[in-house]
């Protein structure tokens, strides 16, 4: 867990970070994350977050030493893998809904 005074550094020369705050029936989750220009994909954080913790986000020039350690990589051009990763999520996705009663069983087959 990142303590509220540690400092986490994201940079991809060619690329894109993003940082998101999502929220799915009140947990909150906080995701730092982004792509590169070969399409390999990179996580530097990716957790809940605690009620009142608070963040701050600045914007700055950085040197490539400085980047924080990355907990996640992946390649999207990974054709299989990717269609893994999908595949795990339909599964894991149709269960919660077949667990919640809004979808049978039997109504869909893969």
């Amino acid at each position: 867990m990142i303590q509220s005074s540690e400092t986490v550094s994201a940079a991809i020369e060619k690329g894109s970070v993003s940082i998101m705050v999502s929220n799915k029936e009140g947990d909150y989750s906080l995701y730092l994350g982004g792509t590169d220009a070969d399409g390999v994909s990179y996580t530097w954080i990716s957790r809940k977050l605690i009620e009142n913790e608070s963040f701050e986000i600045v914007f700055s020039d950085i040197e490539p030493s400085s980047v924080s350690e990355i907990i996640s990589m992946r390649d999207v051009r990974d054709e299989e893998s990717e269609n893994r990763l999908l595949l795990d999520a339909y599964h894991r996705l149709k269960k919660e809904l077949i667990d919640e009663g809004l979808l049978n069983d039997d109504s869909v087959a893969v």
